[in-house]
């Protein structure tokens, strides 16, 4: 009987062979990242709900991905311009965001590179971070230590400029980005940043 990695804590089955199960382990949180990786770039179409009730652990240890309901196409150009945009979150290549997050089809009323390098690292590296929105806080004209309600007033409140056009497969990959970290925290590896997670996998598309 598989196990919901939702359920925390696990309770398995009265019959289950509890010596068998392995648990929640950190890296249960990488596998879920090269599958998704896999799937995004190599692929071209990838599960955007990636919950952890949608997750299984299965007695011999192997992960089981269910309810794929919520799949996204992928063009091999948007897949090249998605691996250029998390390469340069995760090498914190700040003059760089801006160019790659409007490529994927992002923009903004007056393209202002501040909220583009903003909401690029909130969506795709490890959501609102302190260590992130303390680092980019200069760049961007936003005091430190931000609470939520003021990071979204420079989000979404137009204090940097109005968001016009989030085309529908980046939402899409934002979602399955924030569960993915997200269920990271909850398996035990820490905050993960999505675009570390995804370099790797996005650097082999790029040189295909």
């Amino acid at each position: 009987m598989p196990v919901i990695l939702g359920n925390m804590p696990m309770a398995l089955v009265p019959w289950a062979p509890k010596r068998r199960h392995p648990g929640p382990t950190k890296r249960a949180s990488k596998v879920l990242y090269n599958v998704h990786g896999y799937e995004i770039f190599q692929l071209g179409l990838f599960n955007s709900d990636p919950h952890a009730g949608n997750v299984f652990m299965l007695p011999d240890g192997r992960l089981g991905l269910i309810d794929y309901g919520a799949c996204t196409r992928l063009t091999v150009e948007q897949r090249v311009c998605i691996a250029r945009l998390l390469v340069a979150i995760a090498d914190e290549d700040d003059d760089s965001v801006p160019g790659a997050f409007w490529s994927c089809g992002f923009r903004s009323k007056n393209q202002d590179p501040r909220l583009a390098l903003l909401l690029a690292h909130v969506f795709f590296n490890r959501g609102p971070y302190p260590y992130d929105m303390n680092r980019l806080a200069p760049k961007v004209g936003m005091p430190e230590d931000v609470d939520i309600m003021t990071l979204d007033s420079y989000i979404r409140g137009g204090k940097l400029d109005e968001i016009e056009d989030f085309p529908g497969h980046l939402v899409m990959l934002q979602r399955c980005a924030m569960v993915l970290s997200g269920l990271a925290l909850e398996l035990g590896a820490g905050r993960l940043s999505s675009a570390e997670m995804l370099k790797p996998q996005a650097q082999t598309w790029l040189q295909q």
